[in-house]
């Protein structure tokens, strides 16, 4: 219902983990995947892998797994998902304040939530403990109160930091998980529209 009032009566809202997912499926209604274009699928592909965490996440679903699959029989590499991370994390290193203002999502969701919420998906965590003053100068140029929810897919684990012990306490309590001073340690992979969505059910 969120997402119905957000986005207006044309929006299409189904429970997968990535809209790809549903674009593969209507090139697929109408005849034409076998179609598309290599670099189109590649880039579906990517889509679908970042948006489900490489098929890991809690939010992937049975058609995510199955339209990916039937990309990569396409393209014919069984190594995209690797090479496609790895790729990522080196245009991350070559300019991290970039990376970061580029994935910033600023809603107005619930207290537990500061209206600023950045996400990085890393492939080695070592970025983020060598990067932390130039993350925190970076969102602190956005507002006052804010998170940032790093992603390590190498551990499968994520790490968020918080602007200030005030958004750090709302987070532990959303997410029932204490931190460790500035930062939180997930022995899980998380999102941040799963992050998002547990405040809105919780809102509601």
């Amino acid at each position: 219902e969120y997402w119905k009032e957000k986005l207006g009566e044309k929006a299409i809202i189904e429970q997968v983990g990535a809209v790809a997912t549903i674009v593969v499926e209507k090139y697929e209604k109408e005849n034409l995947l076998g179609k598309t274009p290599i670099d189109i699928a590649k880039l579906l592909m990517a889509a679908i892998l970042d948006n489900t965490l490489n098929l890991k996440s809690n939010v992937t679903t049975k058609r995510d797994i199955e339209s990916y699959y039937k990309l990569q029989k396409k393209v014919q590499d069984e190594n995209f998902a690797q090479n496609y991370f790895m790729e990522c994390q080196q245009v991350i290193e070559k300019d991290f304040c970039e990376a970061i203002k580029n994935d910033i999502k600023i809603e107005d969701i619930d207290y537990s939530l500061p209206r600023i919420i950045g996400q990085l998906v890393l492939w080695d965590k070592t970025l983020l403990w060598n990067n932390k003053k130039i993350i925190k100068e970076v969102l602190n140029e956005k507002g006052d109160k804010w998170i940032m929810n790093v992603i390590c897919l190498k551990e499968g684990k994520n790490y968020i930091m918080a602007s200030n012990k005030e958004v750090m306490q709302n987070l532990e309590e959303l997410l029932e998980t204490k931190a460790n001073d500035e930062i939180m340690k997930l022995n899980r992979l998380m999102l941040r529209k799963e992050i998002m969505k547990k405040a809105i059910e919780k809102r509601i």
